[in-house]
């Protein structure tokens, strides 16, 4: 849910929950600590992992190069190591359940804007024209054709894979647009198989992202695994008989 957010709004919020983590740790432990020192230091130590993160670094480099400067900086300002144990465990879990309230807040909201919207009915009919030729319209009202022979409209088959590449860029779109990622194009392709016998559903899906602009490579690889596992419910769908691979090729990206 947070990884949905903007890049700014995110330092922002490690920024804030370090500083909090750091302060109120060393508190605990000291009370004679001057909270606005361990504030500061909270908001150095974070802004040391984001210039590590920045660098392309795995996430066990984030999270583990900084912990040299941690040790010093306890020191620094405890020195004894029985409460420098005692402050490290305390600033770490109150970070990890200051994320967790903010990640169920997030969550609960999403959920009350849902259920805000409405779970509305979706209607669709089709009408025939002729041969295996049929005019379709939707709740939204837009006519599209579907023809079964492909001489005059796409496929229902074909119009499922259009569906699935249109939810998935629909997804990808907005994540990035919310991590306000540069993106000057976004093109999504889909490959698929068919079982042999009737009903022919489709077995195996690859998904091809072509994604223009000078956008993170993290941001957009995080919203395709967003779609994928979370948002898109074609793909929730098509998942049921089909193994749904990925690919992203990056046009001039950092």
């Amino acid at each position: 849910m947070l990884g949905t957010l903007p890049a700014p709004i995110l330092l922002d919020i490690a920024i804030i929950f370090t500083a909090l983590s750091w302060g109120l740790g060393m508190y605990l432990v000291d009370r004679k600590v001057h909270l606005f020192a361990s504030l500061a230091i909270g908001c150095f130590v974070c802004l040391l992992g984001y210039s590590v993160e920045s660098l392309g670094a795995p996430l066990w480099v984030v999270v583990a190069a900084p912990i040299p400067l941690d040790i010093l900086l306890l020191w620094y300002v405890l020195r004894k190591p029985r409460k420098m144990l005692l402050a490290y465990p305390a600033i770490w879990a109150i970070y990890v359940v200051l994320h967790v309230v903010l990640t169920k807040t997030q969550e609960a909201k999403a959920l009350i804007e849902d259920r805000q919207s409405g779970f509305t009915m979706t209607e669709a009919k089709t009408s025939w024209v002729q041969n295996h030729r049929f005019d379709g319209t939707a709740s939204s009202g837009h006519t599209i054709v579907v023809d079964g022979d492909k001489a005059a409209g796409n496929s229902p088959m074909e119009l499922v894979l259009i569906g699935l590449c249109g939810c998935t860029a629909y997804d990808v779109v907005s994540i990035l647009g919310k991590k306000r990622e540069p993106f000057t194009s976004i093109e999504v392709r889909a490959q698929a198989e068919r079982a042999p016998d009737p009903p022919s559903v489709y077995t195996e899906i690859k998904l091809t992202y072509r994604v223009g602009g000078k956008v993170s490579r993290k941001a957009v690889e995080d919203a395709v695994r967003l779609s994928k596992e979370k948002y898109c419910s074609v793909s929730a769908m098509l998942e049921k008989t089909a193994k749904i691979t990925t690919q992203i090729e990056f046009l001039n990206a950092e």
